[in-house]
């Protein structure tokens, strides 16, 4: 039996590398688990960004053949963290299914609209490393892509 700390409950996401142009490490998330479907939104904050894909660092990397010119768009992990508070009052489990949308900031981290446009979500499938998350209103509607926590 493993004993795993709230304080330390985080998700990795894999984000498809053309999602991850405007991703900054502090940026605001929110997180709708399929367990508690869409009345318990987790905010969280990007906490890290992986400096390869997952292939580049399987013991058995993808080779592509000679004359294959199907070009396979790379998932890079995201480590987002989770609020303690939110994990204590609705636990999660490894392995569950999520949906995460990631709030488009400006450099000084603030949410941000371009004139006459909505703010921009990126979604991603996300896997989640240790439990739980809260209840929030879902301050921007997106249609949500299905991930795995």
């Amino acid at each position: 039996m493993s004993i795993i700390p709230v304080e330390q409950v985080w998700i990795n996401a894999n984000f498809k590398e053309t999602q991850l142009s405007g991703v900054k490490i502090g940026q605001k998330v929110s997180i709708v688990t399929d367990f508690y479907g869409s009345d318990v939104v987790f905010n969280g904050r990007v906490d890290g960004i992986n400096m390869g894909t997952g292939s580049a660092f399987s013991v058995l990397p993808a080779q592509n053949a000679t004359g294959n010119w199907i070009k396979v768009v790379q998932r890079l992990p995201v480590r987002i963290t989770l609020d303690a508070e939110q994990i204590k009052a609705y636990p999660l489990r490894i392995g569950l299914s999520a949906t995460v949308r990631l709030h488009e900031t400006h450099s000084q981290g603030e949410h941000w609209q371009r004139r006459s446009e909505k703010p921009r979500l990126t979604q991603a499938t996300h896997w989640l490393s240790i439990p739980p998350l809260l209840i929030t209103k879902s301050s921007i509607s997106s249609k949500p892509t299905r991930c795995d926590l």
